[in-house]
């Protein structure tokens, strides 16, 4: 909203109106959560307060870099006796410049933790033949061969159904991580990707082996 608080002064300053006057007019629109911030500049500045110091109180109460650079370019054009209304067409350029470019990586962000679900699932899903047709199978055909080392030596289908199961939450909770550092540049975030994935997990495999339970049954 910042964006179009630039343009509507620029609107103001290139009809005639002072830049302080500019910012008086037009404070009484929306602009999201910067509002408060733009009222109690116009209000600093109806009561006297110079331009300089209130737009440096705005900028510093918004906590937020690009307004604060925004800000330091305006109040050096109106300190240097520069063409205003050009510099804040040059300030609204380069903030929406600046917000297309965030736009562009949240989109690429998305994509990637997308990606990074979809992969995933199709783990999850590979190790569930593994762990409900394939192995199964396998057990089957050695049983009926008299190959009973198989089982003995890896501890019986339990023990297998436990250590894919096993695999398939460490991968979780490292896919998660992997999602955080790829799309926030750190780990930490990764937590909340690897606490829902663990949960995904647990309720995919519950199903799937509910499911089969009564297939088996069945058959």
């Amino acid at each position: 909203m910042f964006l179009e608080f630039c343009r509507n002064l620029a609107e103001g300053v290139a009809s005639g109106i002072p830049i302080s006057k500019s910012i008086i007019t037009v404070a009484d629109k929306d602009y999201g959560s910067l509002t408060p911030h733009i009222r109690k500049l116009a209000n600093q500045i109806s009561l006297g307060i110079p331009f300089k110091k209130a737009i440096t109180t705005f900028a510093q109460d918004t906590k937020n870099r690009i307004v604060k650079r925004s800000v330091h370019i305006i109040i050096e054009a109106e300190e240097s006796g520069g063409e205003i209304g050009t510099t804040l067409d040059n300030v609204a350029k380069s903030v929406s410049e600046v917000e297309d470019i965030k736009k562009e990586r949240r989109s690429i962000i998305y994509n990637q933790v997308v990606q990074g679900y979809m992969i995933f699932l199709m783990f999850i899903v590979i190790m569930l033949i593994l762990q409900l047709w394939l192995l199964p199978k396998i057990a089957e055909v050695t049983e009926l061969s008299g190959q009973v080392e198989f089982q003995s030596a890896v501890g019986g289908t339990q023990f297998l159904n436990n250590a894919l199961f096993v695999l398939i939450m460490l991968q979780a909770i490292f896919t998660g991580l992997v999602i955080g550092q790829l799309s926030e540049g750190k780990l930490m975030p990764g937590i909340k990707h690897s606490i829902i994935m663990i949960v995904l997990s647990y309720l995919i495999v519950t199903a799937a082996h509910a499911i089969k339970a009564p297939v088996a049954g069945a058959g």
